[in-house]
């Protein structure tokens, strides 16, 4: 049994007004006009989507699931997009992309 990864890696553009947030790990991705919401809509995919493939209706593919990463241009933004936070030092001002790190404990616990 594969362990689950211990971070969960996400970036996001902001185009046409609307906010995309793609998870890395698991190749997931939601689109919403507000970052907060998106966020919110990405965490509860994960959840669900972590739920289902460890003890859901999915889990005898539990493997491949939790192994299934983003194609490599996505993981390139992802880096993109970091430089860039960190070279503007982590200003928010008129920003149109995000590039985020964090436990996967904060993305499984209830909101």
């Amino acid at each position: 049994m594969k362990p689950q990864p211990k971070f969960v890696r996400v970036y996001g553009e902001r185009k046409d007004g609307q906010w995309t947030l793609v998870c890395l790990e698991f190749s997931l991705a939601v689109q919403s006009e507000s970052l907060n919401e998106a966020k919110e809509k990405l965490r509860s995919q994960i959840a669900s989507y972590v739920h289902e493939a460890t003890v859901g209706v999915d889990s005898e593919h539990r493997d491949y699931l939790l192994s299934r990463s983003a194609p490599l241009y996505c993981w390139l933004k992802f880096y993109f997009f970091n430089a860039i936070q960190v070279i503007r030092d982590g200003q928010m001002k008129g920003r149109a992309h995000i590039a985020l790190t964090r436990p996967m404990s904060s993305y499984l616990s209830a909101a």
